[in-house]
This record gives structure tokens, sequence and C-alpha cells, in this order.
């Protein structure tokens, strides 16, 4: 299979116009000024984007950096300022989101980790986050519980939720309501 549009992104009703190797997904967006492709190489594993004032020059903009990427002599990874095990090749700027290990260990069981740090910064693996008391991870925590306890809205209370907007946007003045003013 060569390389695709994201078939839940193609709305935009657009043909690739390049040969992409297989596997790599591209996701078109449109903001207010340009477009862009998201672009998502199965080898090396990575994601970049392409960006034009029309979908075909974001692709010719990407195809441009997958054609540097694919002809660098051999990619030498470096973190620059990140942590979290991404890294950049010194010779065409290749991002590769697992280039290396996380910069820092539990402080627990002394695997590479990413996953949380306290407020000394010490680090702690999925596992053992349990035993991080931080104040920012604990509040994130309790954002997390109170989310998972809030009820399921129901069917009945959506309706009554619906209504009462309605009813509301009924009675606002009919100017406000008019979208071509």
């Amino acid at each position: 299979m060569a390389g695709y549009i994201e078939e839940f992104h193609n709305n935009f009703g657009y043909t690739l116009k390049f040969d992409w190797p297989d596997g790599t997904v591209l996701v078109p967006h449109k903001t207010h000024y340009f477009y862009d492709f998201e672009v998502y190489l199965p080898t090396p594993d990575c994601y970049y984007r392409g960006f034009g004032y029309t979908l075909a020059e974001a692709e010719l903009c990407a195809w441009d950096k997958f054609q540097k990427f694919n002809s660098c002599k051999g990619h030498e990874f470096e973190r620059r300022e990140y942590t979290n095990g991404v890294g950049f090749c010194k010779h065409c700027n290749l991002f590769k989101s697992k280039a290396f290990p996380p910069a820092f260990n539990c402080k627990i069981c002394g695997i590479a980790t990413n996953y949380c740090k306290d407020d000394d910064l010490n680090y702690y693996c999925e596992e053992h986050s349990h035993d991080n008391k931080g104040k920012e991870y604990q509040k994130h925590l309790q954002m997390l519980k109170e989310l998972e306890e809030e009820p399921e809205l129901t069917e009945e209370d959506f309706s009554e939720v619906l209504d009462d907007v309605i009813e509301r946007m009924r009675k606002r003045p009919p100017s406000i309501l008019n979208l071509n003013d």
C-alpha cells in the first residue's frame, strides 16, 4: 500500500501528487491563512509538516522535506532541549519521536522515564507514579478523579438542557440571531 491521505480527514477531495512510501499517512488541514499536511512516516518513525497556500503547495513542501530526509547520508540525532526521548538529525533536521530513551530515571526503580515528576524534580515511571507526592501532580490526579466522578448525562437530562438553551435563544432579540448582520 502506498502513502495515503487519512480517510477521516480527506474532506478536501485532494489526490496525492507524489509517490509516497508504503504506510506513509498524510493528514490535511486548513487554517485561515494556509494549508498543511501532517506527514507520518513509518521508517524512520517520525512526523513532520508541510505548509502551503494550497494543498498542492503543502504536499510539495512536505515532499521536499521528505527528499531532504531521505537523502541524508546518515542520521545523527541530538536531543536539543528535549528530555522525553525525541531527537533531531544534526544534518537534515529530521524529527524522530523515539530517538533516545527519556533523559531521567524513575526515583524508585531506575528505569528511564518522563512520565511524571515531583516538586523536587524527581521523576517517576507510570508504575511508581503513585509515590509522587508533588503538589502539581496531586492536583492533576484530583482533577482526573473529579472528572471520573461526574455523573453521565442521561438522554432525558440532555433533552432538558437542550430545551432550556432553545428557549433562551427564542427570547433573544432577532438581530442577535441574524448571522448576516
